[in-house]
């Protein structure tokens, strides 16, 4: 009987935390964890293909005829990646949820 209460006890304030727009777990306001998370998922797919994309260009610019084509298409997709996560991931999730709870 104890123990039932405690989990009814455990699942009220997870209901309070989230219905008080905190995150149900530590408690921080959900637009914060949201954010974090965002955070977390643009600099790791940023970095995965930033650094996928160093050895294949230091492989192939060593031949003179590739260089400035691979060149250009590293750098393109280095700051097309950048920005789009940057202002997808920030903004959206940031502003999104800040205001809309």
């Amino acid at each position: 009987m104890r123990l039932s209460a405690v989990r009814l006890s455990a699942v009220r304030s997870s209901a309070v935390r989230l219905s008080a727009g905190r995150c149900p777990s530590t408690g921080a306001p959900s637009s914060f964890s949201i954010f974090n998370f965002s955070f977390f998922l643009f600099f790791s797919l940023f970095s995965s293909s930033f650094l996928f994309f160093i050895p294949l260009f230091l492989f192939l610019s060593s031949s003179f005829f590739f260089f400035f084509f691979f060149f250009f298409f590293f750098f393109f997709f280095f700051f097309f990646f950048f920005f789009f996560f940057f202002f997808f991931f920030f903004f959206f999730f940031f502003f999104f949820f800040t205001f809309n709870l």
